[in-house]
């Protein structure tokens, strides 16, 4: 079984800084930064954490179909969690999947990054058009994330070339 699990709190805290470093370009007509006027800050946590939500919806939509044993294990687990205590940690998004027998190994830490980049970047994408500030650059960036998902799942050991190269 193969574990994701992300503190809420901590996805929010990067979006945060993300957001400080993407709006630090961002100048009004006068050339003052819209940075103290637009950036994510500590009242903005509810809004983003349903964006986070949101996100960890969609990117389960993908570790779905290698969730289905989950159910039928002796002690059944739960696929998805969000707002849990996991291993000691408060307010948790947990991601749970079974690991078929070709695919491989190496993905773990891939797939973890790219899982925790999408649920940033879909964050951010939702905030800043909250805040009049075009968040397209951070949707295209989860797009590339989710596809980056979909890459590592189907990613599978041991297969051979069956044609030569020449």
């Amino acid at each position: 079984m193969m574990v994701f699990w992300y503190e809420i709190k901590k996805v929010f805290a990067r979006a945060k800084y993300e957001s400080v470093q993407y709006l630090k370009e961002h100048k009004d007509e006068l050339g003052v930064s819209k940075l103290d006027d637009v950036s994510m800050g500590d009242g903005d946590e509810v809004f983003v954490t349903k964006q986070i939500k949101e996100a960890a919806v969609k990117v389960f939509g993908l570790l779905e179909p290698y969730t289905h044993s989950l159910a039928d294990m002796e002690e059944p687990m739960e696929a998805f969690e969000w707002d849990i205590t996991y291993d000691e940690k408060e307010h948790c998004v947990v991601f749970r999947m079974i690991k078929t027998a070709t695919m491989s190994a190496t993905i773990l830490p891939l797939m973890e990054n790219a899982i925790e980049n999408a649920l940033v970047n879909y964050a951010l994408g939702k905030f800043l058009p909250h805040n009049s500030i075009d968040g397209s650059y951070f949707m295209a960036q989860f797009n590339n994330n989710y596809e980056e998902i979909l890459g590592y799942i189907n990613r599978r050991k041991g297969l051979k070339r069956t044609y030569k190269l020449y």
